[in-house]
This record gives C-alpha cells, sequence and structure tokens, in this order.
C-alpha cells in the first residue's frame, strides 16, 4: 500500500529527531559556540583578555578569574596574593608590596610600600642616625659620632657594623710625674716607670734625687751639726742652707765668762799680737773689720762670730789665717769648744 507523501515527511522528522535524541543521550549537552566577535566573555571565563575587535584569543580556564568582565582597557582589583601573570591589564589600584605569589605582572613592575612622612626608618647605613620619611623616600639621618675620647684608639665607623675603635699607639695625657713614661698601649694609656731619669724632690736640702720605681727618690742631705749641744741643727729646704737655732735655756748655768776665756784663750794665745784688741768692749757685739758680714762676737751665734770662725777648723776663715797665727793647733778641740760655749751661752762678761 503508497504511503501518502505529507505521512513519509512526518515519520521522516521523528526518524531525525528520535536519532538526534539519541545522539545527545549517549555525548551529554554539546557547549555552545563563542558569543561572537568583539562580545564579553561569559561569567565563567577565566583571566586572559578578548583581542580588541576580535573574537575569543583562546580557551579560558588555566590562568585564573579576573574580579569583573574582561576589558579592553581596565583595571584588575584582586589583591597581591592571589595575581596571576595578567597579559595585557597592570594592576594599578592595589600595588604589590612584593613579588607575586603565583607570578609577575606584566605590564606594571611592583613598587615597594610608601614612607609615610616623619615615620621612622632605616638606611640599611648603621654609620647613620635618625633615618626618616620625607618625599615618600627613607632620608639618611646625620652621621653617628664615633669618638670615645680615648686618645689611645682610632675611631672609624662601618656601615655594617658601625662605629670600631682600634687600639693606637703613642703618647698620650701626661700624667706629671717626671719618673713615668706616658704611652698608649691595648687601647689604655700605661704609666711605666722610667729608671734613673732625672727628677727632684724639691727640697734644696738633698743631691742626687733620682727616679726609682715611679717616683722620686731623694739624694742626700748635708751634714748641718756643728757640734753644739745647745742648737737645733737643721736645713732649710728652700735655700738648701743649714741652720742653727739655740736652744732656749740650754747650757745657761754652766755658760763660761769672758773671764773664763780670756785667761785660758786670749791672754795666753792672742795678746802677743793683738794686746787691747781682745778687750771684751772691743769684740763683743762689733763688727769685724775685714768681714762685716759679721760680728767679731756676736752673742748666741757661733758660727756668724769671726773669733771662733780664726781659731775653729770646722768653719770658713772670715778673714786671714787661721789663729793662733803659726801655731794653730794651740787651739785644741778643748778650747775651741770653750769658746764656743762662751759665745753660745751669750758671751757673758
Amino acid at each position: 500500500m503508497a504511503i501518502p507523501s505529507h505521512l513519509c515527511l512526518t515519520w521522516a522528522r521523528l526518524v531525525a529527531a528520535s536519532l538526534c535524541a539519541l545522539a545527545a543521550t549517549a555525548c551529554g549537552t554539546a557547549t555552545p559556540a563563542d558569543a561572537g566577535v568583539g562580545a564579553v566573555d561569559a561569567a565563567g571565563d577565566a583571566g586572559q583578555l578578548d583581542a580588541a575587535g576580535g573574537p575569543d584569543s583562546a580557551a579560558d580556564g588555566a590562568l585564573g578569574t579576573d574580579a569583573s568582565a574582561d576589558q579592553t582597557a581596565g583595571t584588575d582589583a584582586i589583591a597581591a596574593a592571589a595575581d596571576v601573570p595578567d597579559s595585557a591589564v597592570a594592576d594599578v589600584a592595589h600595588p604589590d608590596a612584593a613579588a607575586d605569589v603565583a607570578g609577575t605582572d606584566a605590564a606594571a613592575l611592583d613598587t615597594a610600600p610608601p614612607c609615610p612622612a616623619g615615620a621612622t626608618c632605616d638606611d640599611g647605613n648603621a654609620c647613620t642616625v635618625g633615618d626618616h620619611c620625607a618625599g615618600g623616600a627613607c632620608v639618611s639621618g646625620p652621621a653617628v659620632d664615633c669618638n670615645d675620647n680615648n686618645p689611645c684608639t682610632s675611631d672609624g665607623c662601618s656601615a655594617k657594623t658601625g662605629c670600631q675603635h682600634s687600639p693606637a699607639s703613642g703618647p698620650c695625657a701626661d700624667d706629671g710625674n717626671p719618673c713615668t713614661t706616658d704611652a698608649c698601649a691595648n687601647s689604655v694609656c700605661a704609666h711605666t716607670p722610667a729608671i734613673g731619669a732625672f727628677c727632684t724632690d724639691h727640697n734644696a736640702c738633698t743631691v742626687g734625687d733620682a727616679c726609682s720605681g715611679g717616683v722620686c727618690v731623694a739624694g742626700t742631705s748635708p751634714n748641718c751639726d756643728d757640734g753644739n749641744a745647745c742648737t737645733a741643727d737643721s736645713c732649710a729646704p728652700a735655700s738648701g742652707a743649714c741652720v742653727h737655732t739655740a736652744i732656749a735655756g740650754c747650757g745657761t748655768a754652766s755658760a763660761p765668762t769672758y773671764a773664763d776665756v780670756n785667761n785660758q784663750i786670749f791672754t795666753p794665745l792672742c795678746s802677743g799680737c793683738h794686746g787691747s784688741q781682745m778687750a771684751y768692749a772691743a769684740i763683743v757685739n762689733v763688727a769685724s773689720g775685714d768681714a762685716t758680714y759679721t760680728k767679731f762676737v756676736d752673742p748666741g751665734n757661733p758660727n756668724n762670730s769671726a773669733v771662733l770662725m780664726a781659731v775653729d777648723a770646722t768653719l770658713p776663715l772670715a778673714w786671714g789665717d787661721r789663729m793662733p797665727k803659726g801655731n794653730p793647733a794651740a787651739m785644741t778641740p778643748t778650747l775651741v769648744k770653750l769658746m764656743r760655749d762662751w759665745i753660745q751661752g751669750g758671751a757673758l762678761p
């Protein structure tokens, strides 16, 4: 039986629909084609931009998702930790503080974080202090003062470690002691004893002062003993002269008189040449003629009495020769002491 033509057409369409349904059931739903030239990517597209005025450049999906739809000129809003290699648009809304975690910006390099004006910072140089922010950058402060006020160190500065103080040599502060040598040793000022160096103990009564053990040791002192028990003998530090000070009351009770000296010395040993010149009034408290800086007899001061100086070999002569002339040995030590005691006792009549 012949089938009418309109029924054949309907049957053919049913068969085609069935075959299409079968194909869909076996292969899944087909992905539709891209929207077309210049259109914005669909919501699920990932971060590669469409070429301006053309179709999609490649399949989306591998590079990460932009926060907004792709544009030919726009601004990514993704923070640094999520940035991926952008194909054309630079990150400008959130400048990275360090290298991207998953890549590097392709159109704009990372920028350092801003340096707020007035804030402290570090310029990386240990030889500057007071570094601070100005104009968005870290400005170095003044150089650090590395002077340790020690003359025995050389002071310098290393940009990495800061101040450095190395030992120096040479002289250092004088300690005012002539018996030490003042020089730097191991970064300190050392005062080493100067052996045998000249010095003075500032006492005119000593001679030959010398350094020993870092101190000035006094030399020898003069012998100022005048042999008179009634004088206190000493040396004047300022002048170095011997001083003989009468001891009050010493020898007064038994002090010789002029009569004792005249009977034992003047009459037997001096009158032959000097006669009345040896009278009490002619010699006691009378200036000696040739030595006006002395007296013939200076009561209480034997060493300034020209009569005693003439017969006492321990004293310098005021003038002339040692007496008695031609026989000075006649003035025995006993007689010399008698005359000294008489003058020291006040040259009593």
